[in-house]
């Protein structure tokens, strides 16, 4: 357990370091993208602490809720920003792939553990 929290706070990190540059870079050109890019990584962190419970519960029950919840949520949260406007939800797509990006590119960081014997 303490491995996937070290791991969700690593995570935790990169999205939110990644978020705050991203929209500061933006925020001059466009407020909505910059504020979908805050709203999609706080989706994203939020999406990836369920998993991060669900893998750490995953030996007590089998019923894959957390999955749905996880999808559900990207799934109301995408489509009220589509509503809100075309730039808004970009930035929110930005936004949730930042999460994504953020595993592609320091994965082997943020898996690393004590006992790795390499």
């Amino acid at each position: 357990m303490r491995n996937v929290t070290r791991t969700a706070l690593r995570q935790t990190f990169l999205v939110v370091t990644f978020a705050v540059v991203e929209s500061s870079l933006l925020w001059f050109l466009n407020h909505s993208i910059a504020t979908g890019i805050l709203a999609g990584s706080g989706v994203s962190l939020l999406c990836f602490w369920l998993l991060a419970h669900d893998i750490a519960a995953f030996s007590e029950r089998r019923v894959r809720v957390g999955y749905i919840l996880r999808y559900l949520i990207y799934a109301l949260v995408l489509a009220s920003a589509g509503l809100v406007s075309t730039v808004f939800f970009m930035g929110c797509v930005i936004g949730v792939f930042n999460g994504k990006l953020t595993i592609v590119l320091f994965g082997r960081w943020l898996g690393e553990t004590q006992s790795d014997p390499q």
